[in-house]
């Protein structure tokens, strides 16, 4: 299952998401893979630009800032928790939802 989280009783806290990057993909994309949220950017790891890629991607999906996406943990690996500001948790799991429901039903 997906992790999602929010520090309790502070919702201008940012809200947490653990991902997989997969940096260097042919055609970028944001899926379910395995329970975890996966963010396939064509940036290969070098210089930061994956990372720039990955928050870039993530914020244009969430409908957030650039700015309100940071990668929290992992800079180096492909496995990382990002921190994102101005989205709840619970709207974050609804978007996350979304994923699941449209690999299930292909438009």
């Amino acid at each position: 299952m997906q992790r999602v989280e929010a520090a309790k009783g502070h919702p201008e806290m940012p809200v947490r998401l653990e991902i997989t990057a997969k940096p260097g993909a042919r055609t970028p994309a944001i899926a379910i893979r395995a329970e975890i949220v996966t963010i396939a950017v064509r940036e290969r790891a070098v210089d930061g630009a994956a990372n720039r890629a990955v928050t870039q991607a993530v914020a244009a999906w969430l409908g957030v800032a650039p700015s309100r996406v940071a990668v929290a943990l992992g800079a180096t690996t492909r496995r990382k928790t990002l921190a994102i500001d101005g989205i709840d948790a619970a709207a974050l799991a609804r978007r996350i939802a979304e994923l699941r429901t449209s690999i299930k039903n292909p438009a």
